[in-house]
């Protein structure tokens, strides 16, 4: 099928919502009329993403389980109000048209891999988060945890990186606060100086709950 088959056979198409399981696909997004976009897509990645519509005011892309986010994503959407991104950035990227009030969403996964928790804090994906006008970032419970233990091992290394998170406006993040992701909340805090909302969950660990459950069922004894 052509990458741009959908869009040529629904030129009328509002409301699109599609999942690819274990294929590579490349994909147009042209429909004049369409609003409203979900694609999730897992076990593989995806090649190629253009989104070119007028009209369109959401655009949900879901990465399931894919190491590699696109090798191109290109976006054109003038009226487009909310973008929310879950899993690997894309390689390059190409921004023609986003009006300013867009709120977009960088949502890193609970297995997210160590090297893209890298790009985090070199500060590599500050230049993707700048190309996709992200605003709000959520970092899953895992993913802190994954961060905090890189941060720990750099810290002998001379220079440390001083990324610049100065676009985000809204930080979302789940932890663990028996651990040391403390380590990688802070990290984040340190680099984003422009917040606006800020959600930390901490969580108990595992052994921790298991203490806590065993104490509450001693003292009901």
């Amino acid at each position: 099928m052509a990458k741009d088959a959908i869009s040529n056979s629904c030129p009328i198409l509002k409301d699109w919502r599609m999942i690819f399981n274990c294929a590579t696909p490349e994909l147009e997004v042209k429909s004049p009329l369409l609003e409203f976009l979900r694609l999730e897509k897992s076990c593989s990645s995806m090649m190629y993403l253009s989104i070119c519509s007028p009209s369109i005011k959401t655009v949900m892309v879901y990465q399931q389980d894919a190491h590699l986010g696109p090798s191109h994503f290109k976006l054109s959407a003038p009226g487009l109000q909310t973008l929310v991104w879950f899993g690997p950035p894309p390689h390059s990227t190409t921004i023609d048209s986003v009006p300013a009030s867009l709120v977009s969403t960088f949502l890193i996964p609970i297995h997210f891999r160590r090297s893209y928790m890298d790009l985090l804090y070199n500060g590599s994906l500050s230049t993707t988060f700048t190309k996709l006008h992200v605003n709000r970032l959520v970092v899953l419970y895992k993913s802190i945890e994954i961060l905090s233990e890189f941060i720990s091992d750099q810290r002998d290394q001379p220079n440390p990186p001083a990324p610049n998170y100065g676009n985000l406006e809204h930080l979302e993040i789940s932890a663990n606060f028996a651990g040391f992701d403390s380590l990688g909340v802070a990290f984040l805090l340190k680099h984003s100086c422009k917040l606006k909302t800020l959600v930390v969950a901490f969580n108990l660990g595992f052994e921790q709950n298991i203490k806590r459950n065993s104490n509450d069922t001693h003292h009901q004894q």
